[in-house]
């Protein structure tokens, strides 16, 4: 009898999320509308970027999920505001 309850729960779920982001939660504020306008150029220069926020720390002493979650806030923010300043750029402007 488990296994069907988590099973209802596993065919319900996504079909609330769903309903919950398409109706609900489906506006952008100032600072999502920055960043979706940086995407593109965030996406090309990911790799890059990882490696060079990533491998000055390989050898620092930390716990590995430590280490992972700092180099991926980093990253993460590090190529949103490189695409948003690359996207400023006067040839880059015409990118879409």
């Amino acid at each position: 009898m488990q296994f069907v309850d988590n099973f209802r729960i596993l065919l319900i779920t996504p079909v609330i999320l769903l309903h919950l982001f398409a109706k609900q939660l489906n506006c952008q504020g100032k600072l999502v509308k920055t960043m979706s306008a940086g995407a593109c150029p965030a996406q090309i220069i990911h790799a890059p970027v990882a490696l060079l926020l990533i491998l000055p720390i390989r050898n620092v002493s930390l716990y590995t999920l430590r280490k992972s979650a700092l180099a991926g806030l980093n990253c993460v923010l590090t190529r949103f505001v490189l695409g948003h300043t690359i996207k400023k750029l006067p040839l880059a402007r015409r990118i879409r």
